[in-house]
């Protein structure tokens, strides 16, 4: 088995570079650990499709994390926890993990279980979309594209579009099944579409984790059906949704649609929480036997978005009750300041032997923070750049740090940049500013 695991690591680096030690494989079920199966190749039914009864323990699907990984209870700061004393206790979930996030700035606001590995079943669907949606963007492929139904979508089976075998479907109304009516036929279709073959596009969905910073996730299969080692958590899945809304924000209004009419039937959107909250806008459930049923979702009001991913509730209607409860404790609670502006000075500083003798700086992006609503405390910033900048200099380099601290307690560190170019000066300018710099060490 060790020496099988040594052969994976070399073949598929991409695919289990934070997963695969001897130690972490579950001692039962050693059949599954095959090289075909943990490749990520999921179980397929007579028709060579993804088999949607197949029964995998859960211990194959989720294997243990690493402990490098800090285990399931590692979780950034947790605000609700920091301000304890100034705001209600979070809500207490009949979840197996949740987490509410700030969508502007990443802060968790709210969390339980934030880092436990889990089934993500058809919330899969929403990284298929991702890689869709750069497609699109990069203008590989186009919304009015034909694509032509292959037999194994509609063979997979479980919750569909109901294509049939053989006809065209524009790109845009398979991504409208894959959000609306979670159909698997949708997204086998579109997976062969943008790649080829659902495991090559299963392979674009697993480099995506890197960009995302999604270090505890790994996909088997385009829609979430079970199989082995296919998991994710309840933090990563929140960067994910906020990889959608942030990097392509064009298309975020499809995951809003609450009704999807193909070949003359009418589907409602799994996602309960649109027909329940009026500041719900979007996102995707999944649901399995083994999974529970899970929901990301996503709420705006007066301007501060909110993200919240609520794992393994017992129904499609108490999870979403459950994150309407977990983003209105988010809207009463919090509130978003911004404390630097995207390429406003904050500070000028002393550069030797340029062109001039002056540097700004600031930051490359709008810096906010989250802070219990109606709070007057003191904020605080300090900033520490390197006192003996010298020329060239260019615009966008990183010259230091700028903390933000709340009654004296860190809250945040960013990179300070320069936001102008600085030249080499010229000999005579050089050489003032050796003469200077002498007589100040001296002084």
């Amino acid at each position: 088995m060790k020496h099988m695991i040594k052969k994976t690591l070399v073949a598929l680096p991409f695919l289990f570079t934070h997963m695969l030690y001897a130690d972490n494989i579950p001692s039962t079920n050693k059949s599954y650990f095959s090289f075909e199966h943990y490749t990520a190749n999921p179980p397929l039914n007579k028709f060579g499709s993804v088999d949607v009864n197949a029964k995998i323990p859960e211990d194959i699907q989720v294997p243990k994390a690493p402990a490098f990984l800090g285990g399931p209870n590692d979780t950034p700061t947790v605000l609700s926890k920091k301000w304890s004393t100034m705001i209600p206790s979070q809500p207490e979930l009949d979840a197996r993990a949740y987490i509410l996030v700030n969508e502007e700035n990443g802060d968790i606001l709210a969390a339980k279980n934030a880092n436990l590995r889990l089934a993500p079943a058809s919330i899969t669907k929403l990284m298929l979309l991702y890689v869709a949606q750069k497609q699109l963007k990069s203008g590989r492929i186009h919304l009015d594209d034909q694509v032509i139904v292959p037999k194994e979508a509609w063979a997979t089976g479980g919750s569909r579009m109901f294509l049939k075998p053989g006809t065209s479907v524009p790109v845009k109304q398979l991504i409208q099944g894959i959000i609306v009516d979670s159909g698997n036929d949708a997204a086998v279709t579109l997976a062969n579409y943008l790649s080829g073959s659902q495991s090559t596009t299963v392979s674009l969905m697993n480099q995506s984790l890197k960009h995302l910073k999604m270090n505890n996730t790994h996909f088997s299969d385009v829609m979430g059906l079970p199989a082995p080692a296919h998991f994710s958590t309840a933090l990563d899945l929140s960067k994910l949704a906020k990889g959608i809304i942030t990097e392509y924000p064009e298309y975020y209004s499809w995951f809003g649609q609450k009704y999807f009419t193909y070949n003359g039937i009418k589907q409602p959107n799994f996602n309960r929480l649109l027909f329940i909250y009026k500041y719900a806008d979007g996102m995707k459930t999944g649901s399995t036997g083994a999974a529970g049923f899970s929901l990301v979702s996503s709420a705006k009001q007066n301007n501060q978005r909110l993200i919240a991913v609520v794992l393994g509730a017992k129904s499609d209607n108490e999870v979403a009750s459950l994150s309407k409860s977990l983003l209105s404790y988010g809207f009463n609670f919090f509130s978003t300041k911004t404390i630097f502006k995207k390429h406003n000075k904050i500070e000028q500083v002393k550069v030797w032997f340029g062109d001039k003798n002056q540097l700004n700086v600031g930051v490359n992006h709008d810096v906010n923070i989250s802070l219990p609503r109606n709070y007057h405390g003191k904020i605080e910033s300090v900033a520490k750049i390197n006192p003996n900048l010298e020329a060239p200099i260019r615009k966008g380099e990183i010259i230091g740090s700028i903390s933000i601290k709340l009654n004296g307690d860190k809250l945040k560190k960013v990179n300070l940049i320069a936001l102008d170019d600085v030249k080499k000066g010229s000999f005579i300018q050089i050489i003032e500013d050796h003469i200077k710099k002498v007589f100040a060490s001296i002084v």
